[in-house]
């Protein structure tokens, strides 16, 4: 079981940053939790914490991608039908293709 004998789930943790529990159901080994900020991407552990004290471990199941960074935008102005090339580091978040791309938000 997730919650490790437990009827709660007290603590979550990515790559050693806790998580906010949003829903948990130890019956059915669910848990839903918001992992929050953990700056560059990294490789870590997800720790569950009951509320029997037990600590249930799963080794490098998780993968934070970090945040995208633009470094170039050209040309800087154009119209519609204009092709704008967009240069940066983990521009997908983690995916392998953009969803969606909006420039001065259009």
């Amino acid at each position: 079981s997730v919650c490790g004998g437990g009827t709660t789930v007290v603590r979550v943790s990515f790559a050693g940053v806790n998580g906010t529990i949003i829903t948990q159901d130890c019956s059915g080994n669910v848990i839903v939790a918001d992992v929050g900020f953990l700056g560059a991407q990294i490789l870590g552990d997800i720790v569950i914490v009951s509320n029997s004290g037990a600590i249930v471990t799963g080794t490098d199941l998780f993968e934070y991608a970090g945040p995208g960074n633009i470094t170039a935008v050209s040309p800087s102005a154009g119209q519609i039908g204009y092709l704008v090339t967009i240069e940066g580091n983990s521009l997908y978040g983690g995916g392998t293709a953009a969803a969606a791309v909006s420039l001065a938000g259009v």
